[in-house]
């Protein structure tokens, strides 16, 4: 079987962007994608939290893993915000131009 011919797992990362969002969408893909990442910074936290707990070691990476999952939950989360606040900016124009 040939590269080209090898199947890619369908996730997010191997399907092409969307290319048009609207504004609402971007939003919703932004809060989701972020509400994965705090799910899995959470559950990787919980993990660790019951190694250290039961006296198992455990691995530095996990903490960087902890770190970097935080981190992109952090910028996801703060890019939504804006996105959002730029829906309710141009809803509140929309409102306004109508009004007069």
């Amino acid at each position: 079987m040939a590269e080209s011919d090898t199947p890619k797992p369908d996730t997010a990362a191997h399907r092409p962007a969307p290319e048009n969002l609207t504004p609402e969408q971007a939003t919703t893909v932004l809060v989701g994608g972020a509400a994965a990442l705090q799910r899995a910074w959470l559950q990787g936290a919980v993990t660790v939290a019951r190694a250290v707990s039961n006296g198992q070691p455990v691995s530095p990476g996990s903490f960087e893993d902890l770190k970097r999952l935080r981190e992109h939950f952090e910028e996801l989360d703060r890019a939504a915000g804006a996105v959002s606040r730029i829906v309710e900016a141009g809803k509140k124009l929309k409102e306004q131009e109508k009004k007069g």
